[in-house]
Protein backbone atom coordinates (compact mmCIF):
# COMPACT_ATOMS: atom_id res chain seq x y z
CA UNK A 1 0.00 0.00 0.00
CA UNK A 2 1.51 3.35 -1.01
CA UNK A 3 2.40 5.83 1.67
CA UNK A 4 0.10 8.85 1.91
CA UNK A 5 1.50 12.02 0.34
CA UNK A 6 2.95 14.55 2.75
CA UNK A 7 1.48 17.51 0.87
CA UNK A 8 -1.51 17.49 -1.46
CA UNK A 9 -0.47 18.37 -5.00
CA UNK A 10 -2.00 21.44 -6.48
CA UNK A 11 -3.58 21.30 -9.91
CA UNK A 12 -1.80 23.71 -12.24
CA UNK A 13 -2.66 24.65 -15.78
CA UNK A 14 -0.69 22.84 -18.48
CA UNK A 15 2.06 25.31 -19.11
CA UNK A 16 5.71 24.56 -19.87
CA UNK A 17 7.16 27.03 -17.43
CA UNK A 18 4.66 26.08 -14.76
CA UNK A 19 5.60 22.45 -15.27
CA UNK A 20 9.28 23.35 -15.02
CA UNK A 21 8.66 25.27 -11.81
CA UNK A 22 6.68 22.35 -10.43
CA UNK A 23 9.52 19.96 -11.27
CA UNK A 24 12.01 22.31 -9.66
CA UNK A 25 9.88 22.64 -6.53
CA UNK A 26 9.54 18.89 -6.25
CA UNK A 27 13.26 18.45 -6.86
CA UNK A 28 14.07 21.03 -4.18
CA UNK A 29 11.57 19.45 -1.85
CA UNK A 30 13.21 16.07 -2.32
CA UNK A 31 16.64 17.58 -1.49
CA UNK A 32 18.26 17.00 -4.91
CA UNK A 33 20.85 19.55 -5.91
CA UNK A 34 19.98 19.91 -9.59
CA UNK A 35 19.90 22.85 -11.97
CA UNK A 36 16.70 23.55 -13.85
CA UNK A 37 16.41 22.99 -17.59
CA UNK A 38 15.88 26.71 -18.01
CA UNK A 39 19.13 27.46 -16.24
CA UNK A 40 20.96 24.85 -18.33
CA UNK A 41 19.54 26.38 -21.47
CA UNK A 42 20.61 29.88 -20.41
CA UNK A 43 24.13 28.68 -19.65
CA UNK A 44 24.43 26.89 -23.00
CA UNK A 45 23.20 30.01 -24.81
CA UNK A 46 25.77 32.15 -22.96
CA UNK A 47 28.57 29.70 -23.80
CA UNK A 48 27.57 29.67 -27.46
CA UNK A 49 27.46 33.48 -27.52
CA UNK A 50 30.95 33.64 -25.98
CA UNK A 51 32.28 31.09 -28.47
CA UNK A 52 30.84 33.03 -31.40
CA UNK A 53 32.32 36.27 -30.09
CA UNK A 54 35.75 34.63 -29.76
CA UNK A 55 35.52 33.23 -33.29
CA UNK A 56 34.53 36.66 -34.61
CA UNK A 57 37.50 38.26 -32.81
CA UNK A 58 39.86 35.62 -34.17
CA UNK A 59 38.58 36.27 -37.68
CA UNK A 60 39.20 40.01 -37.25
CA UNK A 61 42.79 39.57 -36.10
CA UNK A 62 45.29 40.88 -38.59
CA UNK A 63 47.55 38.17 -39.99
CA UNK A 64 48.84 40.29 -42.89
CA UNK A 65 52.48 39.64 -43.86
CA UNK A 66 52.83 36.80 -41.36
CA UNK A 67 53.35 33.13 -42.05
CA UNK A 68 49.92 32.40 -40.57
CA UNK A 69 48.34 34.94 -42.94
CA UNK A 70 50.13 33.43 -45.94
CA UNK A 71 49.02 29.94 -44.91
CA UNK A 72 45.44 31.12 -44.45
CA UNK A 73 45.44 32.72 -47.91
CA UNK A 74 46.84 29.54 -49.46
CA UNK A 75 44.20 27.42 -47.72
CA UNK A 76 41.46 29.82 -48.79
CA UNK A 77 42.66 29.84 -52.41
CA UNK A 78 42.92 26.05 -52.38
CA UNK A 79 39.40 25.79 -50.94
CA UNK A 80 38.01 28.19 -53.56
CA UNK A 81 39.83 26.31 -56.34
CA UNK A 82 38.44 22.99 -55.10
CA UNK A 83 34.92 24.42 -54.93
CA UNK A 84 35.25 25.74 -58.49
CA UNK A 85 36.57 22.37 -59.68
CA UNK A 86 33.74 20.54 -57.93
CA UNK A 87 31.18 22.89 -59.47
CA UNK A 88 32.69 22.37 -62.95
CA UNK A 89 32.77 18.60 -62.39
CA UNK A 90 29.08 18.63 -61.41
CA UNK A 91 28.29 20.67 -64.53
CA UNK A 92 30.21 18.23 -66.75
CA UNK A 93 28.54 15.23 -65.12
CA UNK A 94 25.09 16.75 -65.51
CA UNK A 95 25.83 17.63 -69.16
CA UNK A 96 26.98 14.05 -69.80
CA UNK A 97 23.87 12.68 -68.10
CA UNK A 98 21.68 14.98 -70.22
CA UNK A 99 23.51 13.85 -73.38
CA UNK A 100 23.06 10.18 -72.41
CA UNK A 101 19.37 10.79 -71.75
CA UNK A 102 18.94 12.59 -75.08
CA UNK A 103 20.74 9.77 -76.94
CA UNK A 104 18.62 7.13 -75.20
CA UNK A 105 15.45 9.09 -75.99
CA UNK A 106 16.50 9.46 -79.64
CA UNK A 107 17.22 5.72 -79.88
CA UNK A 108 13.87 4.91 -78.25
CA UNK A 109 12.05 7.15 -80.72
CA UNK A 110 13.96 5.58 -83.64
CA UNK A 111 13.01 2.07 -82.46
CA UNK A 112 9.38 3.14 -82.00
CA UNK A 113 9.34 4.63 -85.51
CA UNK A 114 10.79 1.42 -86.98
CA UNK A 115 8.23 -0.67 -85.11
CA UNK A 116 5.40 1.62 -86.24
CA UNK A 117 6.64 1.42 -89.84
CA UNK A 118 6.87 -2.38 -89.64
CA UNK A 119 3.35 -2.61 -88.23
CA UNK A 120 2.04 -0.30 -90.96
CA UNK A 121 3.69 -2.46 -93.62
CA UNK A 122 2.20 -5.62 -92.12
CA UNK A 123 -1.22 -3.97 -91.97
CA UNK A 124 -0.88 -2.70 -95.54
CA UNK A 125 0.11 -6.20 -96.72
CA UNK A 126 -2.88 -7.70 -94.88
CA UNK A 127 -5.23 -5.14 -96.42
CA UNK A 128 -3.83 -5.81 -99.91
CA UNK A 129 -4.14 -9.57 -99.39
CA UNK A 130 -7.71 -9.10 -98.17
CA UNK A 131 -8.57 -6.91 -101.17
CA UNK A 132 -6.99 -9.46 -103.53
CA UNK A 133 -8.95 -12.27 -101.87
CA UNK A 134 -12.18 -10.26 -102.09
CA UNK A 135 -11.49 -9.45 -105.76
CA UNK A 136 -10.75 -13.13 -106.51
CA UNK A 137 -13.91 -14.18 -104.66
CA UNK A 138 -15.96 -11.59 -106.55
CA UNK A 139 -14.48 -12.74 -109.87
CA UNK A 140 -15.20 -16.39 -109.00
CA UNK A 141 -18.79 -15.55 -108.04
CA UNK A 142 -19.26 -13.60 -111.27
CA UNK A 143 -17.93 -16.47 -113.38
CA UNK A 144 -20.13 -18.95 -111.48
CA UNK A 145 -23.14 -16.69 -112.01
CA UNK A 146 -22.37 -16.26 -115.69
CA UNK A 147 -21.92 -20.03 -116.02
CA UNK A 148 -25.27 -20.62 -114.28
CA UNK A 149 -27.01 -18.05 -116.44
CA UNK A 150 -25.44 -19.56 -119.57
CA UNK A 151 -26.47 -23.07 -118.48
CA UNK A 152 -29.98 -21.87 -117.70
CA UNK A 153 -30.14 -20.18 -121.07
CA UNK A 154 -28.91 -23.32 -122.83
CA UNK A 155 -31.42 -25.44 -120.91
CA UNK A 156 -34.16 -22.98 -121.79
CA UNK A 157 -33.05 -22.96 -125.44
CA UNK A 158 -32.92 -26.75 -125.52
CA UNK A 159 -36.36 -27.05 -123.96
CA UNK A 160 -37.66 -24.34 -126.23
CA UNK A 161 -36.06 -25.98 -129.27
CA UNK A 162 -37.42 -29.33 -128.18
CA UNK A 163 -40.96 -27.94 -128.01
CA UNK A 164 -40.69 -26.23 -131.31
CA UNK A 165 -39.43 -29.38 -132.96
CA UNK A 166 -42.19 -31.52 -131.68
Amino acid sequence: MPAPAAEPRLKMPVDRFAMMRQVNQEANASAFDTVSATQNHRERKEQETKRRAEVALMEKEDYTFTQEGVDRLKRREARLLMEAEEKRTRQILSAEAAARYAAAEKERKRIEAEERQRLLEVHRAQMEAQKAAEAADLARKLTEREARLKKMKEDADRKGAGRCAS
